[in-house]
């Protein structure tokens, strides 16, 4: 994860759809951080008292506001116990992410296991349409987590009552959107006239069904793959493209997004595609094949001279810099970093 082995000793987590309304940089010189050396948001909701993560973690029931991690601040000299403790838990998120909401609960109950003091704003996050606000220590806003409606580079985000410079926003998704075209993507689409023999009947498989997209621990979606390399149904940003290769153990399925891998795949005896995210909580993905209905079976031919017309590129907003704002702290390499625990 980008906060554990970023070379800074202070960084400032900022989700790439989370856009502060001005320079955050201020929240490393709060007194509540110098003093606790983190500072954690609040959620909507809380862990229940019955859940059995507390028990897992040996962690009494606390009566306390769940973590909201689209903005987070941390010293990691003071912090870095914590930290090690979280990653643990998002590695092995086949089986943690059973009883919490993803990697925000996993700071929460780090934080606690180890009894490593944070500090908290006081006021409640406010809620706009799709969109969590955050406050600073004087309750004043300061982030906008635009969780629930993601920027999207075809323009078709809804406009969001109270959402503070929307216009300014567009303006530089716009400039992102120039900038970002196909071709200046380096995105291995899949050619179906370029494959080798061996993957096309695989290729054929893989686009003549639907498949149920699962991250194992978090949700599921049906998925339909196109011929031309892109995703259909179940498309979100994270898995914009596929592309088939060979791997030593045979095909390997990627899913890509508009920058990166998402994921990789293989087969296996029973006919079920299994692999993890190779990025964010690396979460376990299975993706099984939906039998089609009596009588509604189609087929679509993968082969060569087949392309879309045109193709819309749905990504994450990257003009936040990507997930990550870091301070450096007295030197510009972290030399004294902490052994793990």
């Amino acid at each position: 994860m980008g906060l554990l082995h970023c070379r800074f000793a202070e960084a400032l987590l900022i989700d790439a759809d989370n856009a502060p309304i001005r320079d955050p940089s201020f929240l490393f010189e709060e007194p509540e951080y110098r003093k606790k050396g983190a500072i954690f948001w609040p959620d909507f909701w809380r862990l229940a008292e019955d859940n059995l993560i507390w028990r897992v973690m040996g962690v009494p029931y606390r009566e306390e506001p769940a973590f909201e991690s689209g903005q987070i601040v941390v010293d990691k000299r003071k912090c870095w116990k914590a930290l090690r403790l979280a990653a643990h838990l998002n590695e092995h998120s086949a089986w943690y992410y059973r009883f919490l909401h993803g990697d925000k609960d996993t700071f929460h109950l780090a934080w606690a296991r180890l009894g490593q003091p944070y500090a908290m704003p006081g006021k409640r996050l406010e809620a706009l349409e799709a969109t969590m606000c955050q406050h600073d220590f004087q309750g004043r806003r300061l982030f906008q987590h635009r969780n629930s409606d993601k920027w999207r580079l075809d323009g078709s985000n809804r406009v969001i009552p109270g959402f503070q410079h929307e216009p300014l926003c567009r303006q530089f998704l716009e400039e992102l959107r120039r900038l970002s075209t196909p071709e200046t993507l380096d995105i291995r689409r899949w050619d179906a006239a370029a494959a080798p023999p061996a993957l096309r009947a695989t290729a054929r498989a893989l686009v003549n069904a639907t498949w149920d997209y699962h991250r194992v621990g978090h949700d599921r979606r049906p998925l339909r793959l196109l011929p031309d390399g892109l995703v259909g149904e179940g498309k979100e940003a994270q898995e914009i493209y596929w592309h088939l290769h060979l791997g030593q153990s045979g095909p390997e399925l990627e899913f890509l997004s508009a920058t990166a891998i998402t994921c990789r795949l293989l087969r296996g005896k029973d006919g079920v595609w299994r692999g993890r995210w190779e990025r964010y909580e690396k979460m376990p993905i299975e993706l099984t094949k939906i039998p089609s209905p009596a009588g509604k079976a189609g087929v679509i031919e993968v082969g060569a001279g087949k392309r879309c017309g045109k193709a819309i590129i749905t990504i994450m907003c990257t003009f936040w810099a990507m997930c990550l704002t870091f301070r450096v702290h007295e030197e510009p390499t972290w030399q004294n970093r902490p052994t793990h625990p």
